[in-house]
């Protein structure tokens, strides 16, 4: 049997966590474990969303409190709290095995809280995809470990229950080409009109629709799919979700190909995802001992690439990449020759309303030492004029908008 081993560091030069194999016991059976799938389905097509369902639960007549935790994300892009057992051991793999070996650290950690565990089961939703790609049809059997639960007594330390489920099998089927258009198809026609499309999935709202939509194409594995995912890495809110997809898409070549159309796209605004998403897919897999250096030397080059193209660039494209170009010298504490930062912070500053609130927000607090300061300069005034008193002061957006105002 072969597992996958999930550890993410939370930065270069800090410990990791390898939780699983490593809690404390399950007293006598206390706390239960039961792994299914939604809708109870067990045969899938390669490249098929898998949604495993873990039901947690407190067995009856159990003497002693336990807590679970909600975690549902890791800022590093995988959660660590269960460890997925494949067996055989053959015929599948671990999609993000490269992305993990593109970076000395994480940034780990997100937002959570702990509910008392009780006799009614707590459902929680994973997608085994993005811990195993199945690559060869077969039947292959799996079962899930653990530490979502932790004694009441002993909540948020560093010793986690350890809890076993029950073993399923799925049967893996080949994926037919009209299968995978029309997967791509719902996926697609559900991002861009999210009121339609899934004429073959029914989900409840579109904010499920959507997530579904994200999940289709990020583990499709097809051409199409990663032609997609690139066009959609403009977007905030789909773009790191897009990135993994990319970073572990078979399809490469049309990947490449198609980020690099899109690199001197005058109307294709370029992030700091998508210059991050072109080495992982451009580096060669049987780079592994430097990869991490390889990965920033890339990044650089396609920051020149870029700005060598940056002139072509129109409107909102214009300022996303001018922004994107300014925060990677920032990030790597570069410096751009006098007339190139003269250039990028007029365009900056001629475009600063088309840029994003968290663009605007990092360029005045993170990257003012980067920009000319005498072009910038005209502009302060305006921009601390435009506090608004939102109708709630918390919310999020509200917060960054008058915070570059601040």
């Amino acid at each position: 049997m072969r597992e996958v081993a999930v550890v993410i560091g939370m930065l270069a030069g800090f410990g990791v966590n390898t939780y699983a194999q490593n809690g404390a016991p399950n007293v006598a059976g206390e706390v239960q474990l039961q792994l299914g799938t939604k809708n109870n389905q067990t045969v899938f097509h390669v490249g098929e969303v898998i949604t495993l369902q873990l039901a947690y639960s407190l067995a009856a007549g159990s003497h002693n409190t336990y807590v679970i935790s909600n975690r549902s994300y890791d800022r590093s892009g995988r959660l660590d709290i269960e460890s997925y057992h494949v067996e055989p051991s053959n015929g599948w793999d671990d999609p993000l095995k490269l992305y993990f070996q593109s970076f000395r650290g994480f940034f780990g950690g997100g937002l959570f809280s702990m509910s008392k565990l009780t006799v009614q089961p707590v459902i929680v939703s994973r997608d085994l995809n993005e811990w195993v790609r199945f690559q060869l049809p077969g039947t292959y059997r799996v079962s899930v470990t653990s530490t979502r639960v932790q004694p009441a007594d002993h909540a948020f330390s560093s010793t986690p229950l350890e809890v076993r489920s029950n073993q399923i099998s799925l049967r893996i089927i080949p994926a037919t080409r009209e299968w995978q258009e029309n997967a791509l198809h719902d996926a697609v026609l559900t991002l861009d009109n999210p009121s339609t499309g899934f004429q073959t999935v029914q989900l409840q709202d579109a904010v499920d629709r959507r997530q579904q939509a994200v999940a289709i194409l990020r583990y499709l594995g097809t051409p199409g799919a990663a032609v997609a995912m690139a066009d959609r890495l403009k977007d905030e809110s789909t773009q790191f979700q897009f990135m993994l997809g990319l970073a572990a898409t078979p399809a490469k070549d049309t990947a490449l190909e198609h980020m690099r159309q899109l690199l001197h796209d005058p109307t294709y605004p370029v992030s700091d995802i998508f210059i991050q998403t072109f080495p992982l897919i451009a580096l060669p897999p049987d780079v592994v001992s430097s990869r991490p250096d390889q990965q920033s030397q890339l990044e650089e080059k396609f920051q020149q690439e870029l700005l060598q193209t940056l002139a072509t660039k129109k409107g909102t494209a214009l300022a996303v990449s001018a922004y994107t170009l300014l925060n990677g010298a920032g990030t790597s504490q570069r410096q751009f020759p006098a007339d190139d930062r003269r250039e990028l912070t007029t365009q900056l500053a001629k475009m600063f309303d088309s840029l994003s609130i968290n663009e605007q927000v990092g360029l005045l607090d993170y990257r003012w030492d980067n920009l000319d300061k005498e072009i910038m300069l005209p502009l302060v005034p305006k921009i601390a004029q435009r506090y608004s008193d939102y109708p709630n002061l918390r919310e999020t957006r509200a917060y960054q908008a008058n915070q570059v105002s601040a």
